[in-house]
């Protein structure tokens, strides 16, 4: 019976069975998602957080994929449920660890939170009981019932849960050695939308160079966005100055990157559990985190998280040309933006 249990809880790639990966994908579809997967990471430009919550669930729960995903869904459920069924065992209980203390730490500090919440309102209902017995004594129509104003619920949550809007700066260059050229992988993205946009091509009448131009164009605000610090002062995008930037940089730094000015956020920062992003609904810490798993060049058991960290975590990888599947191949100038001290 025992040896019954366990043979459940262990994975396809565990067992002398042959992996169902294939059988999950329609066989019409299978040649197309193979080049997809080939040519392209972009699949969280793509895809919405509900339809990444769904294709892990499925995934975690050992499913059937459903057959309604378009090509951006299976890609992304093939590459992962196939890192799903190889990955270590060893290294996915090391994450849960971290994981688990992680929550604590959060947990802790909700409840921290709740004390000091918890005993303004005290303190605001006895000043309130202060103010209703003068009334009842300078008033003559005290007979009359008090009805309390009802508490502004929305105001307390607004207040637990900051919501924040970038540009975000998780660091900061020496004074006198800022930037004075976008990142090369910036570049590179920056560059694609000049060639989309080229007097001789644009505008265009097929679909599929409108559809490329507004995904580059995203992946340029992400990286704006996020990555904010290493941008030279003032820097912006548009249309309409496209050639301007691409020209104004040099296609071949050498070194493609230096950083050595360059200090990640200070570890005393204390950010709050509670705040979001407007855009990703995920912390800053959590953005930080994942900087981190980035940088480390570690591919992570993505599939337990949110599905808002994942699609920060594949369009963070995405922006750098970087497999979110096989972290391990990216280079050093690759990851070298994402250095960055986690916040415990």
């Amino acid at each position: 019976m025992d040896m019954d249990i366990d043979k459940k809880k262990k994975r396809p790639s565990d067992t002398t069975a042959s992996s169902p990966t294939s059988k999950r994908i329609n066989k019409s579809d299978q040649q197309d998602i193979e080049e997809l997967i080939k040519g392209s990471n972009d699949e969280a430009f793509h895809l919405s957080w509900e339809t990444v919550n769904e294709i892990l669930q499925v995934i975690c729960s050992q499913k059937t994929p459903n057959d309604k995903w378009d090509m951006y869904a299976k890609s992304f459920y093939h590459k992962t449920y196939k890192l799903y069924t190889s990955f270590p065992k060893e290294q996915e209980d090391d994450e849960e660890e971290e994981e688990e203390e992680e929550e604590e730490e959060e947990e802790a500090e909700d409840v921290a939170l709740d004390l000091v919440l918890s005993s303004s309102e005290e303190m605001s209902s006895e000043e309130d009981d202060e103010d209703m017995d003068m009334d009842m004594v300078n008033d003559d129509s005290s007979s009359e019932e008090y009805i309390p104003v009802e508490e502004d619920r929305d105001n307390l949550y607004d207040f637990r849960r900051p919501k924040l809007k970038g540009p975000y700066d998780f660091g900061s260059y020496t004074p006198g050695e800022q930037p004075k050229c976008i990142p090369y992988h910036l570049y590179q993205l920056v560059k694609e939308a000049a060639d989309i946009l080229n007097p001789s091509k644009w505008p265009s009448s097929n679909p599929n160079d409108r559809e490329k131009l507004n995904v580059v164009e995203r992946k340029i605000q992400f990286f704006y966005t996020y990555l904010h610090s290493h941008l030279p002062t003032g820097w912006t995008y548009s249309r309409e100055t496209v050639f301007t930037l691409v020209g104004d940089c040099n296609p071949m730094p050498q070194p493609r990157y230096n950083t050595k000015h360059y200090t990640p956020i200070s570890t005393i920062v204390r950010f709050s559990a509670q705040e979001f992003d407007a855009a990703t609904n995920i912390t800053r810490k959590d953005m930080i985190r994942i900087m981190s798993i980035v940088h480390s060049r570690t591919t992570p058991a993505y599939w337990k998280w949110s599905a808002q960290e994942v699609l920060f975590y594949c369009k963070l990888c995405s922006c750098f040309g970087i497999d979110y599947c096989r972290l391990e191949t990216a280079s050093e100038d690759d990851v070298s933006l994402m250095y960055a001290v986690r916040i415990d």
